[in-house]
C-alpha cells in the first residue's frame, strides 16, 4: 500500500442492504475495488466514480480515503475473526476434549473458506507476498483473541513445548496455510483435467501436514 494504514474509524456491523445512502455507497465501493483488483490502495476518483459520490463526501463522512479503506479491511478481518472464534469456542467445549488434529481443523476449515475475490482473501494474498508490515500488524492485532484461545488449547495439549517454540510453530502453520489456500494451488486437477478437490479435502490434507508440524518433537538448542 502507497499510504500506511491509518486506524480506529470503526465503520458499523453489516445493515440492512436497502439501505443506500452516501456513506453506505462509499463503503461498498471500497469493498467491490478491493475484492476485483487485490489494490489495497485504491485511487479516490476510483472510489467516488464506483460509488456514484463526490471527492469531497470521502472527507466529510471517514476523514480520509485511507481511514475509509482501513476501515474496510479491518471490517473485513473482524467478521473473519469472529467465525474464529465461533469454532474456537465451539471446540473447546466439545466432549470428550478434542485433540490437537479437532482443534486445528476447526481454525483452518474456517480459513479454507477464504476465497480469491473477496477483500479477506486479497488481504491473505498479501501477507503471504510479505507486504506491507502495516497490514501483517493489522491482522494480527484483529485476531489476538481467536488465536489466543487456540494457542491455550493447543498449549494444554502440548505441554512439551515452550510458548515461544508453540507461537513459532503456529505462525508457520498459518503462513503455510494461506500459501496452500491461495486459488492458483488449492484445487489439484484430477487424471481427466477437471479440478476434482473439494475445499474440505483440501483442508484436511493441509491439517494432515500442519498437524505433523505443530506436535513435532521439540527443537534441540546447539
Amino acid at each position: 500500500m502507497k499510504q500506511r494504514l491509518e486506524q480506529r474509524l470503526v465503520l458499523p456491523p453489516r445493515g440492512d442492504p436497502a439501505v443506500q445512502g452516501t456513506p453506505e455507497r462509499l463503503i461498498a465501493a471500497v469493498e467491490r475495488l478491493l475484492a476485483e483488483r487485490g489494490d489495497l490502495d485504491p485511487p479516490l476518483r476510483d472510489i467516488t466514480q464506483a460509488a456514484g459520490a463526490n471527492v469531497a463526501a470521502v472527507n466529510y463522512h471517514f476523514g480520509s480515503k485511507s481511514a475509509l479503506v482501513t476501515a474496510v479491511i479491518e471490517r473485513a478481518l473482524t467478521e473473519q475473526a469472529r467465525e474464529l472464534l465461533k469454532a474456537v469456542d465451539a471446540v473447546s467445549e466439545a466432549q470428550p476434549p478434542a485433540g490437537v488434529e479437532e482443534i486445528l481443523w476447526a481454525w483452518m476449515h474456517v480459513a479454507a473458506r477464504i476465497v480469491p475475490n473477496t477483500v479477506v482473501g486479497r488481504i491473505a494474498a498479501r501477507i503471504v507476498a510479505g507486504q506491507p508490515a502495516e497490514l501483517t500488524e493489522l491482522v494480527r492485532r484483529t485476531i489476538a483473541e481467536p488465536r489466543a484461545r487456540l494457542f491455550t488449547l493447543l498449549s494444554e495439549r502440548l505441554p512439551q513445548l515452550s510458548a515461544e517454540e508453540l507461537g513459532f510453530r503456529l505462525d508457520m502453520a498459518f503462513l503455510a496455510f494461506l500459501t496452500f489456500n491461495r486459488g492458483d494451488l488449492r484445487l489439484s486437477p484430477t487424471d481427466d483435467g477437471r479440478s476434482g478437490t473439494s475445499d474440505d479435502t483440501c483442508a484436511r490434507q493441509a491439517v494432515a501436514f500442519i498437524v505433523g508440524g505443530i506436535t513435532a518433537a521439540p527443537s534441540q538448542r546447539p
